[in-house]
């Protein structure tokens, strides 16, 4: 690689008519940039291979020294492709060919533009993609702020695929369901469908975590899903409101040796209270009422709404494990590079 940097520099420092110089510019470049590509080629498969591995900081090193160097080569073709349009600007304006030549240069020029245009697509695309899998490198490190910028600069079916699984990953399935949009599951087709699903199973809606199953065609994942909606599930509020009387909330969640406690001892605070004003020993009822019997019937007012929550997260799980594990929903959250080529693959059979 340096051998063909230094031939671009001598062939520039050498003094020879513009058009022998241009010529001579252009294929040292051509040159390097074969030479580049294979070095490039091993670059980027090392940084690959590094992911693949778990080695996700040198991985975040390689991909960064990668793009450093195909934003040099970028910036040197343009200047390349600039001098090539002032020179093209100086051709004598008395030279007139025939119109067959004319036409024919037209031609040569149209498809001179359409392979441009091709390779700056496919240039663009091979960045985004680096881009993309630095994100993830990023991501896996925990260095959450860097691929974070990264991943909301980008914006493409695969990149909102990426973004909705690390959302999920952190919790946020509604703001996950939100990121695949029609265009995505255009693009995607079945996993997007599929990984919607499982977003809106995360977000306890299963009426269209279902729908989303079956428009993936996993009838008999939608089916189980649909049926969770069966799931008897205990209401907080519910249970506030009726501890009310102490210790019968708790019961309502589940928890009636709990409730049972809770009801004895506000019993016992309040038997302590009426005794002591009944005894006209009014400052000992004040420190019972302010000391025990506020702290129990509260705290079983308190009790009953986590007990009731985690009555509910206890169903769930025991409802969601086994549809989690027969349907190969760590399969749908998977963040490797394998993954993101078949995604890819499948956006780019979409486009065209």
């Amino acid at each position: 690689m340096f051998l063909s940097l230094l031939s671009i520099l001598l062939t520039f420092s050498v003094t020879k008519s513009p058009n022998t110089e241009l010529s001579l510019a252009s294929s040292s470049l051509t040159l390097s940039v074969k030479a580049d590509s294979v070095y490039l080629k091993k670059l980027e498969k090392t940084a690959n291979n590094l992911y693949s591995i778990g080695e996700f900081a040198a991985a975040v090193l390689e991909y960064k020294r990668l793009l450093f160097i195909l934003n040099w080569q970028d910036s040197l073709s343009r200047e390349t492709d600039g001098k090539d349009s002032s020179s093209t600007t100086t051709a004598k304006p008395y030279l007139t060919p025939a119109p067959q030549e004319n036409s024919q240069e037209a031609h040569l020029n149209k498809t001179a533009i359409r392979s441009s245009n091709f390779r700056k697509q496919r240039h663009t695309e091979q960045m985004n993609f680096l881009k993309l899998k630095l994100a993830l490198a990023l991501y896996q490190n925990e260095e959450k702020s860097e691929a974070d910028a990264i991943l909301y600069e980008l914006d493409d079916p695969v990149v909102r695929m990426v973004r909705a699984v690390i959302l999920m990953r952190e919790d946020n399935p509604f703001l996950a369901a939100r990121e695949i949009n029609s265009s995505t599951q255009s693009a995607i087709g079945t996993p997007a469908f599929r990984l919607r699903g499982w977003a809106y199973m995360q977000a306890l809606q299963f009426e269209r975590s279902a729908t989303e199953f079956r428009k993936a065609g996993d009838l008999s994942l939608a089916e189980a899903a649909a049926e969770l909606k069966n799931i008897r599930l205990k209401n907080p509020k519910t249970a506030r409101w009726l501890s009310l009387l102490p210790g019968l909330g708790e019961a309502y969640a589940g928890r009636p040796f709990f409730g049972l406690w809770s009801f004895l001892v506000n019993a016992g605070d309040t038997y302590l209270i009426a005794n002591a004003i009944i005894k006209r020993n009014y400052v000992d009822a004040v420190l019972t009422y302010m000391f025990l019997w506020q702290r129990f019937y509260s705290g079983s007012m308190a009790n009953a709404d986590r007990f009731a929550h985690e009555w509910n997260t206890a169903k769930i799980k025991q409802a969601l494990e086994p549809i989690r594990g027969r349907w190969a929903e760590k399969e749908a959250l998977r963040l490797d590079l394998q993954t993101l080529e078949h995604l890819y693959f499948l956006a780019k059979t979409a486009s065209h």
